[in-house]
C-alpha cells in the first residue's frame, strides 16, 4: 500500500493498520473452525500491509542525523527483546491459567488473546494521544 499513497497518508494508514491489527486477538478468541484463523490472519495481512510500512517511513523520518543507526539498533533490540518476553509469559500464561467465573470456562489462551487484544487497543489510543501531544507543540 505504501506505493499507492502519499507520504502525506502514513499517519492515517497507521491508524488504520494498527486499529486492524487490534482487533485480530479478538478474532482468535471466537474462532472455532481453521478456516475462521484464515480470516483472521487475512485481516492481520491487510492491517500490516497499512500499519508497518507507514510505521517504518515515520519512525526513520524523525531519526536524528549522525544517531540513525545507534537509534534504529535500539528500537530493533527492544522490539526483539519485548518480544521474547511476552511470549515468555503468553506461554506461560496459556499453559498454567484456566478461570472459571460464574461457570464459564475461560482457557489460558483465551486470556492470552484478550490480554493482547487489550494492550494492542491501548496502544491505538497512545497513538491518538501522542499525536495531538505532538500537534500540540508545533
Amino acid at each position: 500500500f505504501s506505493y499507492v499513497f502519499n507520504p502525506k497518508d502514513r499517519l492515517w494508514m497507521l491508524k488504520v493498520g494498527t486499529a486492524i491489527i487490534a482487533l485480530v486477538p479478538f478474532g482468535y478468541i471466537f474462532s472455532t473452525n481453521i478456516y475462521h484463523i484464515y480470516i483472521v490472519e487475512f485481516f492481520y495481512g491487510l492491517g500490516a500491509a497499512f500499519a508497518y510500512p507507514s510505521w517504518s517511513s515515520l519512525f526513520t523520518a524523525h531519526l536524528e542525523k549522525g544517531k540513525r543507526g545507534f537509534q534504529y539498533s535500539v528500537y530493533s533490540s527492544g522490539v526483539g527483546i519485548g518480544t521474547a518476553i511476552t511470549a515468555g509469559v503468553g506461554g506461560w500464561i496459556a499453559d498454567k491459567v484456566d478461570l472459571n467465573l460464574l461457570g464459564i470456562h475461560i482457557s489460558g489462551f483465551q486470556i492470552v488473546f484478550l490480554l493482547t487484544g487489550i494492550i494492542a487497543v491501548a496502544g491505538l489510543l497512545m497513538l491518538f494521544r501522542l499525536e495531538k501531544e505532538a500537534l500540540k507543540k508545533t
